[in-house]
């Protein structure tokens, strides 16, 4: 997030920082606004960063400038020079900001100047300078707050230092249900529950959600299902037709109609609480009294509370991949990849929601792959059997605490990188091209042959992996590679096809280590006739086609 918007250069009129949020989620270039609720939150942050140990009015001056060309909308030029990274974060505010103007947005804008100084004794003609600077910004939205604040030494430690609520109070109706006075069964008027769940802006606690195994899975049917009920006038009361909350705790106490809960971790529940927020904000009824069913388990145990995660989980319809993703070496790997420009999804659209680039996420289940591939030099199998995720001892051999993070990212950086070449283009020799289709199905195979050529080794320990992190993978050695496993089939008398069988697998591995490490040359390839067939149709069909929209 820190790159998309950094925009700090030459020109930049004074603007360090331009930052987006709807609704608490970073506006990247994927992000997609057709989940996006009505009325929604937009806002916008515009850094000034300078080293200095005082305040000046210049940086100010700058930005009074800059702002008033950049949020005036009507402007199709603008008179001065910006940095195209600025320019583009500013397209990718205005687009959605008028996309989303049939929901009636809430904008707020703030812009922050930030140095070492003291923001206390700020000069009359400073402030005077930010409260023009306001003013102008507000001049140009309607429904529009803003702010320019300077932020000094003392400001910015602060913010550093504020940490997260997770001691939250949670009203109840009626009686609840507790067994030793240590769980709760509970119903919570919808409204009081929104109340839990968001914070002092409004804004939802997203960490409260670290304990689930996925994140919000949009505008799916059993989310739209829930806006419905959730939105209905009247009828039946909302609990009866929702499974409810699971909440994890290290203590409750009962004060009058509501709990003191500690540690509050929301570990099943996430897609109603999710659509809860989305469409009750702003809209809720003040004689609603309709109420959601709420289980809270006190446990300081890490294991307990890794059976609870799982036994809750298991109710629903969710991947073996996401039940693993509360392991401390999941949590690592997450880490150190997110340090080298990886997302790695161990919560299920966790990154996606946040509109981080597709070709730089990753899932537990794709990594799964990659390590198998590569590690265990077994790409036949690598992708097509996933019962490793749910045997304990298979799945600490494909994630095992030994092995160096290093080992991680080199997998990913590899396969990965074969698998965008084959996508953005087609390889070819002789004329004859060999599938997309097909390339997708030896994506592991290219990989490990790409493996081998890089380490001069194809008996490597697994921990050489690492030395691949920072690899760049071009797209002559995956064409080099792919064009090895042509000429390994041909040199079997084999016509080239999707799949390989055990010996060929060993056979692609033997050739290369014979021929030195350097992958072989295919000759002319020549097609299965069954699949010749097949072309010879689809080429008709593409044909047909085409006549057809001449026709129209």
């Amino acid at each position: 997030m820190q790159e998309d918007g950094w925009v700090d250069g030459s020109d930049d009129g004074g603007i360090d920082g331009f930052y987006v949020f709807v609704d608490g989620l970073f506006l990247s270039d994927q992000f997609e606004t057709k989940h996006v609720r009505r009325e929604p939150h937009i806002e916008v942050y515009i850094l000034t960063v300078k080293s200095a140990d005082t305040f000046k009015q210049a940086p100010v001056v700058s930005l009074i400038t800059s702002l008033g060309e950049l949020f005036n909308f009507q402007l199709d030029t603008m008179e001065n020079p910006y940095p195209a990274q600025l320019l583009e974060v500013r397209e990718r505010f205005k687009s959605t900001y008028i996309d989303l103007a049939p929901k009636n947005p809430r904008l707020s804008i703030h812009v922050l100047y930030c140095s070492r100084g003291d923001a206390r004794r700020l000069a009359t003609n400073l402030r005077s300078k930010l409260n023009q600077l306001q003013k102008i910004i507000t001049s140009f939205f309607s429904r529009v707050t803003s702010d320019a604040l300077a932020f000094g030494a003392t400001e910015l430690l602060h913010l550093a230092q504020r940490t997260k609520k997770y001691s939250l109070l949670l009203p109840f109706t009626e009686t609840y249900i507790s067994r030793d006075g240590t769980n709760y069964v509970i119903l919570c008027r919808l409204r009081d529950y929104l109340s839990f769940i968001t914070d002092e802006r409004g804004e939802l606690r997203r960490y409260l959600f670290d304990g689930n195994v996925r994140d919000y899975l949009g505008d799916v049917q059993v989310n739209s299902d829930i806006a419905s009920t959730l939105l209905e006038a009247g009828g039946v009361d909302f609990w009866w037709l929702n499974n409810g909350v699971t909440i994890l705790a290290s203590s409750a106490t009962v004060a009058g109609k509501a709990l003191s809960i500690d540690d509050v971790l929301i570990v099943n529940g996430l897609q109603t609480t999710e659509t809860l927020y989305l469409t009750l904000t702003g809209h809720v009824r003040p004689d609603d009294e309709r109420a959601i069913l709420i289980k809270i388990i006190i446990s300081s145990d890490d294991d307990v509370r890794a059976r609870i995660i799982k036994a809750t989980n298991y109710q629903n319809s969710v991947e073996l991949a996401s039940l693993r993703s509360l392991d401390q070496l999941q949590r690592n790997i997450e880490t150190y990849l997110l340090d080298h420009g990886w997302f790695y999804e161990r919560r299920s659209n966790f990154y996606r929601n946040q509109g981080k680039p597709g070709d730089r996420i990753l899932s537990i289940r794709q990594l799964g792959t990659a390590v198998r591939a590569l590690a265990f030099k077994t790409p036949r199998t690598a992708e097509r059997r996933q019962k490793w995720l749910r045997d304990d001892n298979s799945y600490r051999q494909v994630f095992n605490p030994a092995w160096p993070l290093s080992l991680y990212l080199g997998c990913a950086v590899v396969l990965r990188s074969v698998e965008l070449s084959i996508k953005k283009r087609s390889v070819v020799w002789e004329g004859a091209p060999i599938f997309h289709g097909m390339a997708r199905q030896w994506s592991s195979f290219i990989a490990l042959v790409i493996t081998c050529v890089r380490l001069k080794d194809m008996e490597y320990e697994p921990q050489r992996l690492g030395e691949l992190a920072d690899a760049i993978i071009s797209h002559d050695e995956v064409r080099a590679a792919t064009g090895h496993l042509v000429a390994t089939l041909q040199r079997r008398g084999k016509y080239l096809r999707y799949t390989f069988g055990v010996e060929d697998e060993k056979g692609i591995l033997v050739e290369l280590k014979a021929n030195g490490y350097v992958p072989l040359v295919p000759a002319p390839i020549e097609l299965e006739p069954d699949e010749m067939r097949r072309r010879e149709l689809r080429k008709a069909k593409r044909q047909e086609k085409r006549l057809a929209k001449l026709a129209r």
